[in-house]
């Protein structure tokens, strides 16, 4: 796997991507297996170091962050806002699908338990 890679609006992971990447679970969640074999080991330090983590996003696949994506515009137009203008808020912190980092199974979103 090419670790070097851009990945955002602009620069949106190729379909094919999806068939190549090797995904293991940790703690629940599905992570790019060597990127997830280093988030196994930073867990354990940080327990070793009385900081327990949990994960709160890893891997997303294609369809998974359309999903997130439409309901999260869907909901903003609930709320009154156009499509427009519910596209453009969710931008500010959702990508679309293809367009997430989370879509290669190389992000994680951690939080502090407790």
């Amino acid at each position: 796997m090419d670790y070097l890679m851009l990945v955002d609006k602009f620069n949106p992971i190729d379909m094919g991507f999806y068939d190549r990447v090797e995904l293991t679970e940790v703690n629940g969640k599905f992570m790019e297996a060597q990127a997830g074999n280093r988030l196994r080991l930073l867990l354990k330090k940080a327990e070793a170091d009385g900081i327990k983590l949990k994960i709160i996003s890893a891997y997303r696949s294609f369809e998974y962050q359309q999903m997130l994506w439409e309901r999260e515009v869907s909901h903003e137009m609930w709320g009154g806002l156009s499509y427009e203008k519910a596209v453009e808020k969710v931008g500010r912190t959702l990508a679309l699908p293809g367009s997430s980092e989370h879509n290669t199974g190389l992000a994680v979103d951690l939080g502090r338990e407790g």
